[in-house]
């Protein structure tokens, strides 16, 4: 069930800007002085909340929901494209290249030595 708070029914790109401003590590007072600010945001509040502004309990309450499932995406996010490059870097000797000269391995066990020679996987020469 999705969230129900103030917070959570303001626009999308308002959330996606005060997740980031959580991130960075920016004062409380500071982001309900900038969200009460914040047109959109006083739009809202009047129609859905009878112009009460957000407060300090209100913030907590994202930072506990809200905010947590945003954070643990962008980790998710990060090990995953961190895990891919890996993988890549592993598989093709360098990341987002797909010839065989930087990996060892190579297309059947082959790669280049610094003369650019072909040699087998095992130390033989071709």
């Amino acid at each position: 069930m999705g969230h129900m708070g103030k917070i959570a029914r303001l626009p999308s790109a308002v959330r996606k800007a005060l997740n980031r401003q959580l991130w960075d590590g920016r004062s409380q007072k500071e982001m309900v002085a900038w969200l009460n600010a914040l047109p959109v945001v006083q739009e809202v509040l009047v129609r859905q909340f009878g112009g009460r502004p957000i407060v300090k309990q209100n913030l907590w309450a994202w930072r506990q929901r809200g905010y947590e499932e945003w954070a643990l995406r962008r980790e998710l996010i990060a090990e995953a494209y961190t895990r891919t490059r890996a993988q890549e870097s592993c598989r093709t000797g360098h990341p987002r290249d797909n010839s065989t000269d930087h990996n060892p391995a190579g297309q059947g066990g082959e790669f280049k030595d610094s003369q650019g020679s072909l040699k087998d996987g095992q130390g033989g020469s071709r």
